[in-house]
């Protein structure tokens, strides 16, 4: 196993036995988490090189997702990674130096009561034609949310 691969392996692994909510990755840093809304350094790693950083992302990036980062400097996905931790994952530049964004999803979906939304949401989920816009800032729960209410239907 190549050493990138090594690396961003034992990330995930300390990312999830921490209970961590996201990992983010950046050249010239130090790996950081967060965990119950702080960020904390994983101090007992180096600092991210660039070529490790875009080989780690080569790594599970398709062809057609290369292209779009290259194209656009930036790019969300959801991939499986580790062999079963699902990610949402942000890729993008920041002074133009590659910088990743790892976020935790969930291994299965929450009801609306675990999740306490307002009745009126429930009732959207039971309708049969009609549009819903789940908006809100992000990390406010918005994937949660419509997963949770497309189980209730």
């Amino acid at each position: 196993m190549e050493v990138y691969n090594i690396l961003f392996n034992r990330l995930l692994a300390e990312t999830a036995k921490q209970q961590a909510s996201e990992l983010h990755l950046s050249v010239g840093s130090i790996p950081v988490i967060r965990k119950d809304g702080r960020l904390l350094k994983l101090a007992e790693e180096k600092l991210i090189e660039q070529e490790l950083l875009a080989q780690v992302v080569n790594s599970f990036l398709e062809e057609e997702e290369k292209k779009i980062l290259e194209d656009r400097r930036e790019l969300t996905t959801v991939k499986t990674l580790g062999g079963h931790w699902r990610f949402k994952i942000n890729i993008y530049y920041q002074k133009n130096l590659l910088a990743v964004s790892f976020r935790l999803i969930a291994g299965e979906t929450r009801s609306l009561d675990a999740i306490a939304v307002p009745k009126a949401v429930a009732d959207f989920s039971s309708l049969n034609s009609g549009l819903v816009v789940v908006a809100g800032p992000y990390g406010s729960g918005k994937t949660t949310t419509i997963g949770a209410m497309l189980e209730y239907a």
